[in-house]
C-alpha cells in the first residue's frame, strides 16, 4: 500500500499538518524535526500525490521550456541549468522544441500551455517573427522568459550573454595576432545574436583602421561550409570570425576540402564553445559562454516572477571570455594573451596527416 502523510505523521508522532509543511519545507518546522520527519518518508518510500496537491493548490508545478532544436549539445546544457534550479525548487519541466521553426513554435508554446505550465522559458527561433503571438501570453498573464535571443518589438524579461561584447573579444584577438584581412561568417540577421556579433566584430574593425569584409551565411555547419567557399571566391582573407562554433566547422571543412591549411593559410574563432570545439581536426579558439549558468539565470529570474517579487532586473547579460586553442595561430606564434583569456593548448584527436593530406 502507498505510504500517505498520515502514515508519517503516526511513525514520528505529530499532526500530518506538520508533516505537510515539512515536505513543503515551510517556515515553522524546525531543521531537527523536518530531518526527522524526512527520514521517516524515506523509511516508508514516501511519493507525493502531485495530482492531488494540484487540485488542492490550484498549481501544476510544471515549467515549459521551448529551444530550437536538440541537434547541438548548446541548447542542452541551458536545459541543464534550467532543471537544477527547477528540481530545487520543487517544479517539473516539460521540454519541447521547434526545430527552428516559427509555426512549429507556436504550436508547442500553446501544448504547453494545455498542460497547465505555470511558467515559459523560451529560447525562440525567430522572436521578433512570432512577436505578435509572444506578446498574447502577457494577456494570458503566463510568465514567460526569453532566453538568448531577445526581441526588438517584444518587452518580455530576457536573459543571455553579452553577444557583442562577446564578438569583440574574438575579433580584437585576431587583431592582436597580426591578421589584416578579418573577415566575419555573420549569423542569421533576424536573431539578436546574429546582429550583436556582427556589431561587435565591426566596432572592432572601425577602430582598429580595417576594413570590415562580411558573409552573411545563417547559423549551422553547412551554412558555415557554403558562407566560407562564397566569402573566398570573392576575398581571400587571413583569418575569419565566425558567429557559431557550427559555422566555424563548417567553415573548416570547407578551408580542408579547398587545400587551405588551418590556421596557417586562414585563422578561425568561433563562438559558444561547444562540447566538440576541442576535439576538431584543429582545436577550435572560440568564445565561451556560460550555457548552464545562463540555464540557472533564466530559471532564477522566472523563480522570481512566480513568487510576484518586485524590483527584479528584466534584462541580464552575461559575461564571456576567450578560450585560446591551435585554431587561431596565437599559440603557435607566442602572442600575448589578455589576462581574462583561457588557453586550452591541447591537441586534436585526428592524426595530423588526417588535416593536411
Amino acid at each position: 500500500m502507498r505510504a500517505t502523510i498520515k502514515n508519517i505523521a503516526e511513525e514520528v508522532g505529530v499532526s500530518a499538518m506538520t508533516v505537510s509543511r515539512a515536505l513543503r519545507n515551510d517556515k515553522g518546522v524546525s531543521e531537527a524535526m523536518r530531518q526527522r520527519i524526512l527520514q521517516a518518508a524515506e523509511r516508508l518510500n514516501y511519493r507525493p500525490n502531485l495530482l492531488a496537491r494540484g487540485l488542492v493548490s490550484q498549481r501544476t508545478y510544471l515549467i515549459g521550456v521551448l529551444i530550437p532544436n536538440l541537434r547541438h549539445s548548446f541548447w542542452l546544457h541551458m536545459v541543464i541549468g534550467i532543471e537544477e534550479v527547477a528540481k530545487r525548487e520543487g517544479y517539473t519541466v516539460l521540454i519541447c522544441h521547434s526545430d527552428d521553426d516559427p509555426q512549429i513554435e507556436q504550436k508547442e508554446i500553446r501544448s504547453l500551455i494545455s498542460r497547465q505550465v505555470e511558467a515559459l522559458l523560451i529560447a525562440s527561433c525567430n522572436p521578433d517573427c512570432n512577436a505578435s503571438f509572444l506578446s498574447t501570453l502577457q494577456q494570458e498573464h503566463i510568465p514567460a522568459v526569453l532566453f538568448d535571443r531577445y526581441a526588438r518589438t517584444l518587452s518580455l524579461p530576457y536573459v543571455g550573454c553579452d553577444d557583442r561584447a562577446g564578438a569583440r573579444l574574438a575579433t580584437e584577438h585576431l587583431v592582436r595576432c597580426g591578421y589584416r584581412k578579418i573577415a566575419h561568417l555573420a549569423g542569421d540577421q533576424s536573431l539578436s545574436v546574429g546582429r550583436d556579433r556582427l556589431l561587435g566584430y565591426e566596432e572592432v574593425m572601425q577602430e582598429s583602421g580595417h576594413q570590415p569584409i562580411v558573409e552573411v551565411c545563417g547559423f549551422g555547419e553547412e551554412n558555415g561550409y557554403k558562407g566560407f567557399r562564397r566569402l573566398f571566391a570573392k576575398h581571400c582573407p587571413d583569418a575569419i570570425f565566425a558567429s557559431h562554433d557550427p559555422v566555424a566547422i563548417g567553415a573548416m571543412r570547407a578551408a580542408f576540402d579547398m587545400g587551405l591549411r588551418v590556421p596557417d593559410d586562414v585563422a578561425l574563432v568561433g563562438f559558444a564553445d561547444m562540447d566538440c570545439a576541442e576535439h576538431l581536426w584543429v582545436p577550435l579558439t572560440t568564445v565561451w559562454q556560460p550555457k548552464e549558468e545562463l540555464g540557472r539565470a533564466v530559471a532564477n529570474l522566472v523563480m522570481r516572477l512566480l513568487r510576484g517579487e518586485s524590483g527584479i532586473d528584466e534584462h541580464i547579460a552575461l559575461p564571456t571570455h576567450l578560450v585560446v586553442r591551435q585554431s587561431c595561430g596565437a599559440l603557435q606564434h607566442g602572442v600575448p594573451l589578455p589576462k581574462e583569456a583561457v588557453v586550452a593548448s591541447n591537441r586534436s584527436l585526428s592524426p595530423k596527416k588526417e588535416v593536411y593530406p
